[in-house]
């Protein structure tokens, strides 16, 4: 503007003199032109700041290149970064941008205008400012007068007794400890994402809400890779208790497909971020052991101020680095050379990672299982089985990760604590086996809560744009059976079995619906009849593997709870144990390999696995020159299972020879080629040997 005021003035003062009669200055025509000019080129961009009137969030990229700017300041390597009067000033210039941050949002969320797109644009521009201050915080002091200051008031019963008789002698309070707030500013930015998921929930904006979060899980992942995962966890906590007061938002009027679909990708998407917190730590946990700290400390310059604060290492760290720096540099002041060996300070640094991973381990278990409780709790509240099936279905996943990587801790943690050479150092303590009972327990109760949930999601009809949690259900209850009865857990059996055999019922009627009525089948109409009848067949195989194992753990609570709930159902009506029969022999006959009998063939392998620990014997028995298998245990059915490897006699086989059979005219009904009753004879030939070979043993001995 003075540019331009100068720029009228001399053009005023050139047609003045040209007025008083003096000759024309032929020269200050094109002084003129050029200075218009440059003002002209001027006005564009004021004008394109007036235009960002029309769209105020366009002014948070000035606040934010402040921002940046005062952040560069203050890492190590800026301009007097160490210097508390401009580590002052560049907080309180920062909080003012940061304040004038929350008054734009507070406006812009009020404005209808505003309040969507380019609202959401706007934070997530704060989230990647966010994500860049994250990756250079290690590079500023813990003592920083950029972190904010607090006063950590002291308790008089636990204070000393000089401190309390000063105060009691001057009749003052005790001083306070002075800390410094190092998340202060994200506490002060996060407030603002949390009103923009608040504002576009209200506006059922819920597009721009998946959005907002796939951005907000960068940060979260970057937190987490760089060992803070409370503050990560934090921050997913925030932000869905936020989502699931959702009920709320959406009680007066009811969701229309499509926002319940976005809703569901919502869910989802928070159910997905605790899974990648967890997978972004374990990444950073890689790099834990002892080699990797001695190595960032050796190429430290103890004698240069920036050093420690431009290695590797992460905020949690910095305290430790700056305890020793001090030190170190008094020795060499003294003794010209660094004293304390290198083994000592990766001690140090040994420790605190340590506390950082056993805090995590525990938070990992302990704050996640309440947080996800909390979460289903809330949201079954909502009377939508399908948004609460997501949520289930994704702490499932959850568990599972934690339960297959958590072996990764054991090897940077023994690294640390097997090597202690230092009395007196607090280490602290990490009982795996403990949390792995907590996150098995909890499994437990997630596959009751699918269970229970499983047989109306399957009956409950559902477009392939939603994710079949009924069929999902249905099989990881089908694992847990098979889980429960080697381990002889006759409670969750009974929590599961029931269930999942109305499930397959149901699946079975579900897929059988569209050809129940036609009289003249084609080859793929036979094709989807096996199809849907596989649920039967995986029904009866679990129930045979029920009575295989309650033999084995001389169990026979298992199999009269299995037993009783087919008798329940069949009753006495042959027509439908017909509709089983049926479905064994069709499968049987069949040249194709029958649906899932690759995931049967694998349960019969994990069945077989969890029999390994049987002792057996070589002997000649028969035929001297052809070794036998004489297997030690009771039951002729399980041994009979173990010898009978290479048949692959399976728990359809087994449920057949157990159940079917023992029904009025079972023996009579056509099985297929399983019709043979050779488990039966095999039984007896079992029997005979091992009655004789066993007392010859026993004879032996």
């Amino acid at each position: 503007m003075r540019f331009l005021t100068y720029t009228a003035f001399l053009s005023l003062c050139f047609i003045g003199l040209r007025a008083l009669g003096l000759p024309a200055i032929h020269l200050a025509i094109p002084i003129i032109c050029i200075l218009a000019g440059i003002g002209i080129i001027g006005f564009v961009r004021l004008g394109q700041r007036a235009f960002n009137f029309f769209d105020p969030t366009q002014l948070s990229n000035a606040i934010f290149d402040n921002l940046n700017k005062q952040v560069d300041s203050i890492t190590a390597g800026g301009f007097r970064w160490d210097d508390s009067s401009f580590q002052e000033h560049s907080r309180r210039v920062s909080k003012k941008s940061l304040d004038t941050l929350k008054t734009l949002s507070s406006f812009i969320s009020r404005e209808i205008h505003l309040k969507s797109e380019p609202y959401v644009q706007m934070v997530q521009n704060t989230i990647k400012f966010l994500i860049k201050y994250n990756t250079v915080k290690s590079a500023i002091p813990t003592e920083s007068l950029w972190f904010e200051k607090r006063y950590k008031h002291k308790d008089w019963l636990h204070s000393s007794d000089s401190t309390i008789a000063m105060a009691t002698r001057t009749g003052t309070q005790l001083n306070p400890e002075i800390t410094h707030n190092n998340h202060w500013v994200e506490d002060t930015i996060f407030p603002i994402i949390i009103n923009c998921l608040r504002t576009n929930l209200a506006e059922r904006q819920l597009h721009l809400v998946i959005g907002l979060l796939e951005y907000t899980n960068v940060y979260i992942i970057t937190l987490s890779k760089q060992g803070d995962f409370n503050q990560a966890f934090n921050r997913v906590a925030q932000i869905t208790e936020e989502i699931i007061q959702i009920e709320t938002i959406f009680s007066e009027k009811k969701l229309v497909e499509t926002e319940r679909l976005q809703l569901l990708a919502i869910i989802e998407t928070q159910g997905a971020s605790m899974i990648d917190i967890f997978l972004a730590y374990m990444e950073y946990l890689d790099d834990i052991n002892r080699e990797g700290i001695s190595s960032k400390l050796k190429n430290i310059n103890w004698k240069s101020n920036t050093d420690i604060y431009q290695s590797d290492f992460y905020s949690h760290i910095l305290p430790q680095l700056e305890w020793l720096s001090s030190r170190i540099k008094f020795e060499v002041a003294i003794e010209g050379k660094v004293i304390t060996p290198l083994w000592y300070q990766t001690e140090l640094i040994a420790v605190i990672e340590a506390n950082k991973m056993a805090d995590c381990a525990n938070s990992f278990v302990t704050e996640s299982l309440e947080a996800f409780g909390n979460w289903i709790s809330f949201i079954e509240g909502f009377d939508d089985r399908l948004l609460t099936s997501a949520l289930i279905s994704r702490e499932w996943e959850y568990w599972n990760k934690i339960s297959a990587n958590f072996h990764r801790f054991n090897i940077p943690w023994k690294n640390l604590i097997n090597q202690k050479s230092i009395e007196g150092l607090q280490w602290p303590n990490l009982n795996l086996e403990s949390l792995d009972t907590q996150i098995q327990r909890r499994k437990k109760e997630i596959l009751r809560i699918m269970a229970n949930y499983s047989v109306p999601l399957i009956k409950e009809g559902r477009s392939d744009q939603i994710p079949d949690y009924g069929g999902q259900f249905h099989h990881y209850i089908a694992e847990g059976i098979l889980e429960a009865i080697i381990k002889d857990d006759i409670e969750l059996l009974k929590a599961l079995f029931k269930p999942y055999f109305y499930s397959c019922l149901a699946l079975f009627e579900k897929k059988l619906l569209d050809y129940k009525e036609l009289k003249n089948l084609n080859w793929r109409d036979l094709s989807n009849i096996k199809i849907a009848s596989a649920p039967l067949l995986d029904l009866i195989d679990i129930s045979g593997y029920v009575h295989l194992l309650s033999e084995y753990h001389n169990n026979s609570r298992m199999w009269i709870h299995v037993n009783a709930i087919w008798d329940e159902y069949l009753g006495t009506e042959s027509d439908l144990t017909n509709i089983f029969v049926s479905a064994v022999s069709l499968s049987s006959r069949a040249l194709e390999i029958p649906h899932h009998s690759m995931i049967r063939r694998n349960w019969r392998q994990w069945i077989s696995e969890s029999f390994n620990n049987i002792p057996t014997s070589r002997i000649y028995a028969s035929n001297p020159f052809r070794e036998e298998v004489l297997i030690h245990h009771p039951s002729p059915l399980i041994r009979l299972f173990i010898k009978d490897n290479y048949s692959l006699t399976d728990g359809i086989d087994i449920f057949i020879y157990s159940y079917f059979r023992q029904q009025p005219d079972g023996a009579q009904m056509d099985y297929g080629r399983r019709g043979s009753n050779t488990i039966q004879r095999k039984i007896q030939l079992e029997t005979e040997f091992y009655k004789v070979n066993i007392k010859e043993q026993e004879g032996d001995k």
